[in-house]
């Protein structure tokens, strides 16, 4: 909200701002794992392919998925393109994607999954901080400490 106060030509800006927000539920989740197909989406950072990859060894221990599928983002910092979340709703059950090093592109690793879930995806997002514990930055220690 802006508001002008005339006599003295000063502005007033309200940073709160309006919010608006919708509930969406989520996918319906499945009683067990085997025999269905996981969709890996990898946000093409290091990092994060090493999170799934190390994700998706040690959930094949115990599960026996009927395929795994790798699918990989153009961009880390920007949402999956809508073809590529068609895509994996229309080839897979459920959906494993992650980010390792705790940044900006936690959003889009969240949108991307919640793109999925709207489509009846289960999907499980993995956000962690970067291989020495640390966030990268002062900036992105806000995030990862919150």
């Amino acid at each position: 909200m802006l508001t002008k106060i005339t006599r003295t030509r000063s502005w007033i800006v309200d940073p709160r701002g309006i919010v608006e927000s919708a509930s969406t539920p989520i996918a319906t989740r499945a009683k067990k794992l085997d025999g269905l197909r996981l969709a890996i989406l990898d946000n093409s950072k290091w990092n994060a392919n090493n999170i799934l990859r190390t994700s998706t060894a040690a959930l094949e221990k115990n599960v026996k998925f009927a395929k795994v599928n790798y699918y990989v983002k153009h961009s880390f910092s920007k949402d999956a393109a809508p073809e590529l979340i068609a895509e994996i709703a229309a080839n897979d059950d459920l959906v494993l994607t992650a980010i390792g090093d705790c940044g900006s592109c936690c959003s889009c690793c969240i949108r991307d999954s919640v793109a999925l879930e709207k489509l009846g995806i289960p999907s499980a997002p993995i956000i962690r901080r970067n291989s020495n514990g640390r966030p990268n930055s002062p900036a992105r220690r806000s995030v990862c400490e919150a």
